[in-house]
């Protein structure tokens, strides 16, 4: 009887691997286990990953928008916040699929109708598909302005780029959903027992879903490598070493480089093994797929919080501009009580006076230093004037 029993699984197991066959969805859900309990397991994992990503993500966004000011903060910053937001929509697209997977509408509405399959299956389809391309086009982003910082690009093209980017990167992926509704939509017949839904026709799943992402891939890692070319090389040096601002690049650069590997590896080594051979791939490289998507948003926000104090990561401080070009001396003025700061102020124009430095700190020492020098020197001048102005009138007596 336990034999019968096994045979009985393994059949079971093999139809749905036959069925599964007709799709290729970024994490392929294809039973290989004998039991159905070590599959659950399996899977069971990445959808707890995507539950901490879910966490986190919302975190970030939370705090950041809560305590500080995204405007007045960097390019780099105001991508990394876009990519999380990518990265929110991925594991919300994995607990989507879960939810589906757990709970059928059919069930709980006391009905029996394909369409409500269909309709959670196409829900479910669509959120995981945009949110795939709009996560794999912030990365590649995110390396391309890499790029730009690395080679020290001005700041006013920065933000032409950024323009550029929020009007592809989020319309793209929308139009791709788009393509996949006009060519048949979502696959919701044959993939709910396992609750996943991915593109149906196999040209667009082969264009979109597979070679897209390929290409994605090896760009980004191109744009990586390049980026991290220049800043190694100022490691290498011994002022490089020395260098905060230089390391702390370096740092951040490597902090996201893992966490693109990590995340997009696997999935695309699966994709590409799909495309290259009409077999599947094998079990343990859909686990790593599905556990590397599912845990994109704890990588990310944890490598946002290792570059946070980073110079990458740092809001654009205002550039103060003094008459003679020296950081301390002529920029001080004499202020009521405090030396006070002056800088330019492109509104007015003119130099505006602050009473930002408390007394203690290194400007408020020097200016308070050239503010005896210069009052020594104009008593010593107004002395000898004086003087001989006393001689003068001494002398005309």
């Amino acid at each position: 009887k336990k034999k019968k029993k096994k045979k009985k699984q393994k059949l079971i197991v093999l139809q749905k691997c036959v069925e599964h066959t007709a799709w290729d969805p970024p994490a392929n859900m294809f039973l290989e286990a004998e039991e159905e309990s070590t599959a659950t397991v399996s899977f069971g994992i990445p959808d707890g990953l995507a539950v901490v990503s879910f966490t986190a993500s919302v975190a970030i966004l939370v705090g950041y928008s809560c305590c500080c000011r995204i405007n007045n903060n960097s390019l780099a910053i105001r991508l990394l916040l876009c990519l999380v937001v990518s990265y929110l929509l991925l594991s919300t697209g994995v607990l989507v699929k879960t939810v589906s997977k757990m709970v059928d509408l059919n069930v709980v509405l006391l009905r029996n109708d394909t369409v409500l399959e269909s309709v959670q299956c196409a829900f479910q389809g669509s959120i995981v598909a945009y949110s795939v391309w709009a996560s794999m086009f912030w990365t590649l982003g995110f390396a391309i302005v890499l790029c730009m910082l690395a080679f020290g690009n001005k700041d006013e093209e920065n933000i032409k780029v950024e323009k550029f980017f929020h009007s592809i990167f989020w319309v793209l992926p929308a139009v791709f959903v788009g393509i996949a509704w006009g060519t048949g939509g979502f696959n919701g017949s044959i993939v709910r027992s396992e609750g996943w839904c991915w593109l149906k026709d196999f040209v667009t799943r082969t264009l979109l879903g597979t070679v897209l992402q390929v290409a994605v891939f090896f760009i980004s890692l191109l744009l990586y490598t390049i980026a991290v070319y220049p800043v190694l090389r100022q490691i290498c040096s011994s002022r490089g070493r020395k260098n905060k601002q230089v390391v702390s690049i370096a740092v951040s650069i490597s902090a996201y480089a893992l966490c693109f590997l990590i995340t997009y590896l696997f999935a695309w080594a699966e994709n590409l093994s799909s495309l290259l051979n009409d077999e599947r791939p094998p079990y343990w490289l859909l686990i790593a797929s599905h556990c590397g998507l599912s845990s994109g948003g704890i990588l990310n926000s944890i490598a946002f919080l290792i570059t946070l104090k980073s110079s990458l990561l740092k809001g654009k401080r205002q550039k103060r501009q003094y008459p003679t070009g020296k950081r301390c001396g002529c920029s001080c003025i004499r202020g009521s009580g405090n030396a006070k700061r002056r800088f330019y102020d492109e509104e007015t124009p003119s130099y505006v006076a602050t009473d930002d430095d408390p007394e203690g700190s290194v400007f408020g020492k020097c200016c308070r230093r050239r503010m005896k020098r210069k009052d020594k020197i104009e008593t010593d001048l107004s002395a000898s004037s004086q003087r001989s102005s006393t001689m003068r009138s001494h002398n005309g007596v």
